[in-house]
C-alpha cells in the first residue's frame, strides 16, 4: 500500500509491503525492515534492525500527531488510490464507521435518516482529554448509529453507518 506522508511541509513517499513474514516501510526509495511490531491503545514499538522505536500517537481523520524520540510531530498522511478516488468523486456505497481510538461519545451530530456531505461532522469522541470530531468520508444517508452519547468506545468499534 503506498501512501504519502506530509510532516513539518516534507511530504515522503510511503510504501508498506510484506516479504516472506516481515514488513518492509520504504521511505522515499529506502528500504527498512521492521522485524516485529508491539501495538498498545495509542502506541507502538517498532523493531527495526537492532533498535526499538516507540512511538505515540493520537489520530484525528488523516491527521497523525506523534511523540518519538522526545519530539512532537504531526503527520497528515494520504493513501494515494484513496486520495485519486475521492478527486474524482468514486468514493461511495455503503461506509461502516468505527472508532479510530478508544474513549467517550460526547456527542452525536446527525440523526438517522439525514443526508450528510463528505467531510461533515458525524460524532464527537472524547480521547486523552481531547475533542476528536469523526467525519463521513462520503455523501450519503445515515442509516443506522451504533453507540449514544456518554458511552464508552473502544477502538474499531462500529458508530455509523452512511449509505
Amino acid at each position: 500500500m503506498a501512501y504519502e506522508v506530509e510532516i513539518d511541509g516534507e511530504v515522503y513517499k510511503v510504501e508498506i509491503n510484506e516479504e516472506r513474514g516481515s514488513i518492509i516501510a520504504t521511505v522515499n526509495e529506502k528500504p527498512y525492515r521492521i522485524g516485529d511490531i508491539n501495538i498498545e491503545k495509542n502506541a507502538v514499538s517498532l523493531f527495526i534492525g537492532r533498535k526499538v522505536f516507540d512511538v505515540y500517537f493520537n489520530i484525528e481523520k488523516d491527521i497523525v500527531h506523534l511523540y518519538f524520540g522526545g519530539k512532537y510531530f504531526t503527520a497528515r498522511i494520504s493513501d494515494e488510490r484513496r486520495s485519486r478516488r475521492e478527486k474524482k468523486g468514486i468514493v461511495s456505497g455503503k461506509q461502516l464507521i468505527c472508532s479510530i481510538m478508544p474513549g467517550k461519545v460526547l456527542k452525536i451530530l446527525v440523526d438517522p435518516g439525514k443526508e450528510v456531505h463528505p467531510d461533515e461532522g458525524l460524532i464527537v469522541i472524547e480521547a486523552m482529554k481531547m475533542e476528536n470530531e469523526i467525519r463521513s468520508p462520503i455523501k450519503g444517508i445515515v442509516r443506522e448509529i451504533y453507540v449514544k452519547e456518554g458511552q464508552a468506545v473502544d477502538t474499531g468499534e462500529k458508530l455509523v453507518l452512511v449509505e
